[in-house]
């Protein structure tokens, strides 16, 4: 088998044959496929992974030109064959598994088979594993739309990484980066066709919550090397746009909630307005790119976004609040737009790093119900977003924001808080307070996540009224509870927001 599949088709490294010759493929293939184990083929092992068939997986070894002792970062795809080809080979082996099921199966046997040295962590492979960077090389089985960032950024000087790369789910280049001086050199090695990388920096579409939130760091300057691609590279040049526009921005608050119809979009809006009104630069991102209800809430009407110089010039609303959002782009405001994951996460990071939001002092992200792409895509690019969590007093919206909290902590996002909208009223013939919710839902649910409580927001119909007209509650004329609590919470927001630039939680 090693003659035939690996010697005739020019593998020469005598490391890499030694160690394809002594461990045994089938040990590491599902039982029921175990008599295909030394076919020259990739098999699937469950999960949407694949076992690599022979030959790429000693290609693949052999383009790391990896010495003994070397430390080497492998982002798997369950079997643990790699690791263990690796491992043979004398390098000292860390390997990251994103499907629980199979970095369960793979620990075991790796352990049973006695390659228990070798270091395993359950986790986003996209985002490597940084507590033990930098590695001297580092092999990606699973083929990405781009050449990760957080990855690049975990190579030591003049160490390499080897890695399918190609926006073409189906086809792609085999790519060997290298890294010297703080310079990135790509060469192509032909094309390859593997399964699709997934997770923060890998196939949008398909993406799983990440371990890590992604870096808004600026990309290394890149060389082109021979047959190299320009597809990193523009990557890596819009990253550096994305990375100083965020430093111009000096909070971002993510407004989500995992559930439709609490309000999220009003409480950006009267917040985004409150803070405008007490004199800080604030702006209003609206990633609902399906339904994008923020620019009528502002009453911003027929006014588009413009650009200028190459970039996006966001919605006026006033002297210090800026919008931008799918509905000051459209021509049409009833165009239902019809995007799946890859075209929606482009667009968030266009709407970043393409825009000229200037220096703000808030950024408002309002997102859509759920835990999705965009959402995905907006913890991926700020790594620095504190997330608002908006809620209703009941039991069914409780129940999908603890899944959001449980999502956000998946990904290791900052949680700033906690808001409770639609709280009691009162009423406005005596004056008496009505709550239509079990009382203290968002209260409690905060206690429980060891959470900030920011404030409960009143049920007011007024607030509704003025939101239909495009008047924010916030700028209404008379006073009202509602109005009054809104200016409280955007006075938290703030105190929260400070608190956590000055490393310490908000109580």
């Amino acid at each position: 088998m090693v003659k035939l599949q690996l010697v005739d088709r020019g593998i020469a490294s005598a490391a890499v044959l030694a160690a394809m010759n002594k461990v045994q493929r089938h040990l590491f293939v599902e039982e029921t496929m175990r008599f295909r184990s030394y076919e020259d083929t990739p098999l699937f092992i469950g999960y949407g992974q694949t076992i690599s068939q022979p030959y790429i997986v000693a290609r693949m070894s052999e383009l790391l030109e990896a010495s003994p002792g070397m430390r080497v970062l492998e982002i798997g795809t369950g079997s643990g064959y790699q690791a263990a080809i690796l491992r043979e080979m004398g390098l000292k082996v860390y390997s990251v598994e994103r499907v629980p099921e199979l970095y369960r199966i793979s620990g075991k046997l790796l352990h049973d088979l006695g390659y228990s040295d070798i270091r395993l962590k359950l986790d986003d492979g996209t985002m490597g594993w940084p507590e033990h960077a930098p590695f001297d090389r580092i092999i990606v089985t699973a083929a990405s739309p781009v050449l990760p960032e957080p990855l690049m950024r975990q190579l030591a000087d003049r160490g390499s990484m080897v890695i399918p790369v190609g926006g073409d789910e189906r086809r792609q280049r085999m790519m060997v980066v290298r890294k010297e001086k703080n310079r990135i050199i790509q060469m192509d090695k032909g094309e390859v066709a593997f399964v699709k990388l997934v997770g923060a920096y890998g196939y949008s579409d398909a993406a799983v919550p990440a371990a890590g939130s992604g870096s808004s760091g600026a990309a290394l300057p890149a060389e082109r090397g021979a047959g190299s691609v320009q597809l990193p590279l523009a990557v890596h040049a819009r990253n550096a746009k994305l990375a100083a526009a965020l430093k111009r921005i000096r909070h971002k608050i993510f407004v989500l909630s995992g559930k439709g119809g609490v309000g999220k979009s009003s409480i950006t809006v009267n917040l985004a307005v409150a803070l405008a009104e007490l004199g800080f630069k604030t702006g209003i991102l609206d990633v609902d790119l399906h339904g994008p209800s923020v620019p009528r809430m502002l009453g911003l009407g027929a006014q588009k976004a413009a650009v200028r110089d190459g970039l996006l010039l966001p919605a006026v609303f006033s002297e210090n609040l800026k919008v931008l959002s799918m509905d000051v782009l459209l021509d049409d405001h009833n165009k239902a737009v019809i995007w799946r994951g890859p075209k929606k996460a482009d667009a968030v990071q266009r709407f970043l790093a393409e825009a000229d939001w200037g220096d703000l002092d808030f950024l408002f992200i309002d997102s859509p119900p759920g835990t999705g792409d965009e959402h995905l895509t907006v913890l991926r690019l700020i790594q620095d977003a504190l997330c608002l969590l908006v809620t209703t007093p009941q039991e069914i919206a409780l129940a999908d924001v603890r899944k959001a909290i449980n999502f956000l902590r998946l990904t290791k996002a900052e949680i700033l808080g906690v808001v409770e909208n639609m709280g009691a009223f009162s009423c406005p013939h005596c004056g008496g307070k009505i709550a239509l919710f079990p009382p203290d839902g968002a209260f409690k649910l905060a206690r429980e996540y060891k959470l900030a409580f920011l404030g409960t927001i009143p049920l007011d119909p007024e607030v509704t009224a003025c939101a239909d007209k495009g008047i924010p509650a916030v700028l209404m004329p008379e006073a009202s509870q509602a109005k009054t609590a809104l200016f409280a919470l955007a006075e938290s927001v703030k105190n929260a927001g400070s608190a956590f630039s000055a490393g310490r939680r908000f109580e």
